[in-house]
């Protein structure tokens, strides 16, 4: 069962594909870089994370919606992507957590959404051809319209995503700060955080409230600070770590952010970048990233760990990956690989102080596999002091 019944949504690709189905959401017209996402759970998580900026996301899963928007699981402000693809929208939300429905959400957060299309089709369009630019329309548009803007629409690869949806201004964010549902006697609790607090930086590229929530669960105080801040600024409290966070777009236009992190690097101050941030780090370190042909987007990549020879299945949602010869160039060591195509999927330098990953290392619309990667990380900067 669709929400509205009349056919009056398309979504037309820049190569002439098109399909029609049902509009849901706001009634607009937007272009975009259409992108594939597996997770099978957790569309309130996908709907707010920052990377997504700039990207229609198609939905794998046949229906979406079942259990509605709670509020309490999203990952920044608001509704991040452009526009939604899914082959069923669910008309009802069936949770005891649940404020709204999903449409409810959409129309808000005024995002468009087409439904009834054969999303399978969809994902096999994009894996073939990769990266598609297409424009999706609720207003009724014609098929040529449709198609003549996918094909006049830039893209999003000349823009800098990150800081439209940085924050505007530092804040701190400290375990009392994390709000996670728990249920007593069961898994779903609260873990104690460490006495001893680790002081980090971290650089808001699109960062994920799960991330932060993450490393204060693991024993960080953390100020948060926007993508424009400048290297004496977040230097100034002399953190024992920056992080750079993940967040959408092209790696490579992001000159002032990647000169800001040279120069924290140059103080000795340990690094570690967070899929866009990882593409940060590399470029301040002279190494340029190349665009995927098929994006990582979603809760179910195999990663293998070189150095202990463990495979985690992780989440990620990341556009741009690194050449391993040109980071064996740069003395870089490769740490980890994604299995799904062997690209590179985490770096290091020999001390470990510049590390880069390009999945979450924990999040709550993925495995929990990786979750030992910011325990690990703690450990290393203490034993550091």
């Amino acid at each position: 069962m669709q929400a509205h019944k009349d056919i009056s949504a398309i979504i037309a690709f820049e190569d002439g594909t098109i399909f029609k189905g049902y509009a849901n959401g706001a009634t607009k017209t937007v272009m975009g870089e259409v992108v594939a996402n597996t997770c099978m759970i957790s569309y309130e998580e996908v709907l707010t994370d920052s990377a997504y900026s700039g990207k229609i996301v198609n939905m794998t899963t046949p229906e979406i919606g079942n259990y509605g928007i709670c509020g309490e699981d999203s990952e920044s402000s608001g509704a991040k992507l452009t526009a939604l693809v899914v082959r069923e929208l669910s008309p009802i939300a069936s949770n005891w957590r649940s404020t709204k429905t999903i449409q409810e959400f959409l129309t808000e957060q005024n995002v468009p959404c087409i439904s009834g299309v054969d999303t399978r089709a969809i994902t096999r369009l994009v894996s073939e051809k990769g990266a598609l630019k297409a424009c999706l329309s609720t207003e009724n548009i014609s098929e040529e319209e449709a198609v003549k803007r996918a094909k006049e629409f830039k893209g999003i690869d000349s823009e800098n995503l990150s800081e439209k949806v940085s924050t505007k201004k530092k804040y701190n964010f400290t375990i009392k700060d994390v709000k996670r549902l728990e249920i007593e006697g069961t898994d779903l609790h609260l873990k104690q955080s460490p006495a001893e607090k680790v002081k980090c930086a971290l650089i808001d590229y699109g960062v994920k409230t799960s991330t932060l929530e993450d490393l204060a669960v693991c024993g960080f105080d953390i100020t948060v600070y926007p993508s424009s801040a400048k290297a004496s600024e977040i230097l100034e409290t002399k953190p024992a770590t920056v992080i750079l966070s993940s967040g959408p777009g092209n790696p490579n236009v992001l000159d002032s952010e990647s000169e800001v992190v040279a120069e924290i690097i140059k103080t000795k101050t340990p690094v570690l970048g967070i899929g866009l941030g990882m593409n940060i780090l590399a470029k301040a370190l002279g190494v340029k990233s190349q665009k995927l042909t098929n994006a990582h987007s979603g809760g179910n990549y195999p990663v293998r760990n070189i150095e202990d020879d463990v495979v985690n299945i992780t989440s990620q949602n990341c556009s741009y990956t690194l050449d391993s010869k040109e980071l064996e160039k740069a003395n870089l060591l490769i740490s980890d690989i994604n299995l799904n195509d062997n690209t590179v999927a985490g770096f290091k330098n020999a001390d470990k102080s510049l590390m880069g990953i390009s999945f979450y290392p924990s999040s709550s619309n993925g495995p929990k596999n990786s979750n030992s990667f910011f325990t690990n990380f703690y450990y290393y900067l203490k034993d550091r002091k």
